[in-house]
């Protein structure tokens, strides 16, 4: 829609050829127009909006999306439009002519840059009379190596990295824009190698993930393959890939093949020898990833990152065997029915809805509308495995936290019954009830930043410092507190279809609500639906309210208001909560904690700028 509104405003159509454009249009197309035009945005989830202001021009947006890239395989598809020319002053040298007549022995500094690495080791080490040029005459004198003996001790050892990592082929002066992939993260493992760093993994090309694997299979003794074959199978997918690109699918086909013979070969001659020899597959399968990681290299417009990813979570998933093999031995039938809840409705129910706008105000898409449900049950099911694992060893404080991440309503219901059944634990009930509803704006967060990332500072830092607030008031209780300990009953299945049903209706309700409000009766209208949704759920006014500052149909300002807000509202209707469970006894001993974060809440609401 942008070219095309270019064209109307200029004379021409996005389907001209270039050779037909004028000169005129040239220029405006390549580096934009001065005087403003009328622009038209298409959006599938709203009506199209026409706004005036001057074109950028196609190479200035270029440059701007690669100046301001994030990820490196953006950066790399950008800067294929970039062509390198060389300067005509320094031609291509990039120095100035007085730098350009410095001479280190008998070579000037572009002498020493535009060889291979390996060759400008060798000429450093010529000048300094070390390495291969040991015994000889070296090319500076006793002096001047004197003064620049920890320079050139440096340049040495960096060479050395760079050469150590495989890249002695390399020059200085060569464009960081030409590297490969590989290329570029073996110069990063130079450099962190140079500067001393510990406990940073690097994950290269195709035989260092081999390496990778096979370190940790080699470690455990499992399966026929070990450190030196995994680095093997993965040259080996490399070949087979490159072999693939020239003569088909079939030549990978028979690599496949082949690799399969081996591991099957290897497992049988192990059996024999080893009477204990255990039937699972899984070094076969690590092997299988490793010849398809380095067949998908082999191919190099293929991004490296996947190729990364994939064999960082295999060698992952192979070191935590038991630490994985733990957790699902620690599991209940409760909880694999809670996880299997939620693939039904994340896996079953999500991918089957229409990802388009129903309804009044634009706002209701089921597709998105599910995903928030998805969202919800997922952080409520995090807390819920982690309460139901932890099990005995869930004491005061792990109760509020997991609490508040679950359900903070219903862990304040929980402990309000067990603070009136037994007085002697009033003091924990409390505390748990209030790191509950700290807890409950740690997830109002997450919420925000996964529903509206590109404004999550300035909506959420109001809420952190809230959030900041009200921990510092629960821990003044924490100090005063006794030894008393207390252990809640673990909270219920948040992975239920009829709860994420119930909770999507909600969520739809509160969305048309909110769009409705904001349609006839503005700011007010929102901050009402904010307090009576508060009541109830504050999931829903957050991630419907986040939604909307996302789409940019309401203002960040107002946005974080109204989820905060929400937020008091439901701390209100916790109080009533406690003092109607709990007794008049435990609301003392909460209200105090509870009336000064609401009334920091109104403050911030207030002063806020």
């Amino acid at each position: 829609s942008l070219l095309y509104s270019v064209g109307e405003a200029f004379g021409f159509e996005i389907k001209t050829p270039w050779n037909e454009l004028t000169a005129e249009q040239h220029e405006v197309l390549l580096h934009g127009s001065k005087e403003p035009i009328p622009i038209q945005a298409d959006s599938r989830y709203r009506k199209s909006q026409t706004y005036v202001r001057p074109f950028e021009g196609i190479l200035p947006i270029l440059e701007r999306q690669l100046r301001d890239a994030s990820g490196e395989s953006v950066r790399q598809k950008l800067e294929k439009y970039l062509e390198l020319v060389p300067c005509q002053s320094c031609h291509g040298l990039r120095l100035r002519p007085e730098a350009l007549a410095v001479r280190v022995g008998p070579y000037a500094i572009h002498e020493l840059t535009s060889v291979s690495v390996a060759d400008s080791l060798a000429r450093i080490e010529a000048l300094m009379g070390v390495g291969a040029h040991e015994g000889a005459q070296p090319l500076l004198s006793s002096r001047q190596i004197q003064i620049g003996d920890l320079v050139l001790r440096e340049i040495r050892m960096r060479l050395k990295f760079l050469l150590d990592v495989g890249l002695d082929y390399l020059s200085l002066d060569r464009p960081a824009m030409t590297l490969s992939g590989g290329e570029a993260q073996r110069i990063r493992l130079a450099t962190q190698i140079g500067a001393g760093l510990t406990g940073v993994l690097y994950v290269l090309d195709e035989p260092s993930i081999g390496l990778l694997i096979g370190l940790q299979r080699e470690r455990v003794k499992e399966g026929p393959a070990g450190i030196r074959t995994f680095a093997l199978i993965a040259l080996g997918g490399y070949l087979t890939g490159w072999l693939g690109l020239s003569f088909g699918g079939s030549a990978v086909f028979g690599g496949i093949l082949f690799l399969a013979a081996i591991l099957v070969t290897g497992n049988f001659l192990d059996a024999r020898k080893n009477s204990d020899h255990g039937g699972g597959a899984t070094t076969e399968i690590a092997a299988l990833i490793v010849f398809s990681i380095g067949i998908y290299l082999a191919d190099t417009d293929n991004e490296r990152a996947p190729a990364v990813l994939f064999a960082g979570v295999t060698a992952l998933l192979l070191y935590y065997k038991t630490p994985l093999h733990q957790f699902v031995r620690g599991l209940g039938p409760e909880d694999v029915r809670a996880i299997m809840q939620f693939v039904l409705i994340t896996l079953v129910v999500l991918p089957v809805l229409p990802n388009r706008v129903f309804g009044p105000f634009d706002v209701f898409n089921p597709f998105k509308a599910w995903l928030m449900v998805v969202l919800i049950v997922g952080i409520g099911l995090g807390g819920y495995l982690a309460y139901r694992i932890a099990g005995a060893r869930v004491g005061t404080l792990l109760s509020g936290v997991l609490g508040g991440l679950v359900s903070s309503t219903a862990t304040t219901v929980s402990a309000s019954r067990f603070a009136r059944s037994d007085e002697r634990r009033l003091t924990a009930a409390a505390l748990i009830i209030l790191l509950a509803s700290a807890i409950s704006v740690v997830r109002i967060l997450v919420e925000v930043a996964v529903v509206n990332p590109r404004n999550v500072f300035e909506t959420g830092l109001p809420l952190a410092v809230f959030l900041v607030i009200f921990l510092l008031l629960t821990l003044l209780l924490y100090r005063r507190r006794s030894a008393e300990v207390l252990h809640l009953d673990p909270p219920a299945n948040p992975a239920g279809l009829r709860s994420a049903v119930l909770f999507g209706l909600l969520y739809v309700i509160v969305l048309f609500a909110v769009a409705a409000a904001r349609e006839y009766l503005g700011s007010a209208g929102l901050f009402a639906i904010a307090v009576i949704s508060g009541l109830t759920d504050v999931d829903a006014i957050t991630l419907s309210t986040a939604g909307l500052v996302n789409s940019g149909s309401l203002d960040p300002s107002t946005g974080w208001r109204v989820i905060l807000v929400a937020a008091l509202s439901n701390l209100v209707f916790k109080g009533g909560i406690v003092a109607a469970t709990g007794g008049s006894t435990l609301l003392r001993r909460i209200l105090p904690v509870y009336v000064a974060a609401f009334l920091s809440g109104i403050g911030i609401l207030l002063l806020w700028p």
